[in-house]
Parts: C-alpha cells; sequence; structure tokens
C-alpha cells in the first residue's frame, strides 16, 4: 500500500501545486496570475506571505521528497531514473528553502536582500532541475 501512495504522491504534487497558487491567489488582493510571479504571492510584505509557505512551498517539498525516494528505491531500474528521482528530492529541498526564504516585494529591486537572494538562488536550482531539457 505505502509504495502505490508514494508513486500517487507524483500525480498529488501536479494537483497541489495548481490549487495551492490558485488559492494563495485568491487571499492576495488583486493578484493576476498572468502578469505576476508567483514567488510574489510570498513575498516580504505580501498579504499572504505567512500563508504561501504552509500550503505552497512546505508541502510541496514533502510531495516531491515522496515521489523522488519512490523513484529512487524502484527495483532494476537503470542509472537515469535514479537520476531522475534524486533530481526530484533536490527540486523538494529547493521549494523548502525558496518557502522559508521570501523574495523581496519588488521583484526587479537592484539591489536584493540576502532571503530574497536564496530565494532567487533556489528557483535558479529547483526550476531547471526538474524542467525537460526540450
Amino acid at each position: 500500500m505505502l509504495p502505490s501512495l508514494l508513486a500517487y504522491s507524483g500525480v498529488i504534487v501536479s494537483i497541489w501545486i495548481l490549487l495551492s497558487i490558485a488559492l494563495t491567489g485568491y487571499f492576495y488582493p488583486n493578484f493576476n496570475h498572468k502578469t505576476q510571479f508567483c514567488s510574489e504571492l510570498g513575498a516580504t510584505g505580501s498579504p499572504t506571505q505567512q500563508l504561501t509557505p504552509m500550503i505552497n512551498h512546505y508541502p510541496l517539498g514533502c510531495l516531491f521528497l515522496l515521489f523522488g525516494g519512490y523513484i529512487v528505491q524502484l527495483d532494476n531500474t537503470s542509472l537515469w531514473t535514479v537520476f531522475l528521482g534524486g533530481c526530484i528530492c533536490i527540486h523538494g529541498v529547493a521549494t523548502w528553502i525558496a518557502g522559508r526564504f521570501p523574495m523581496d516585494k519588488d521583484p526587479y529591486t537592484p539591489a536584493p536582500s540576502f532571503k530574497g537572494k536564496v530565494h532567487s538562488w533556489a528557483g535558479f536550482i529547483f526550476i531547471p532541475i526538474i524542467r525537460p531539457p526540450f
């Protein structure tokens, strides 16, 4: 039962990310999903700064770790499959880091804060690591 639940965490994470971003956007007055970064939902001083990591980053990080761990432990898999599972786990940890360190209120600030820099680096790590190379 546990292995099948872990396998479904890959599907759950896809649904969770959509619902959590839509929900936090609902609580952010005048938030526009088409013109604003998702990171602005948890930015320093935003109306949803405390809510965003709790319903977005931390649960998503757990789900990515569960799914990545499931992929890594599969029997008779190739080295590439294990590598992919490891990348998914790294993505989960980077998601936690991005939630712990919010971006600056102004995403285009010429002098970002320490937290803003850490958030940007976490995004720099987790976005390319999970995106297919095509």
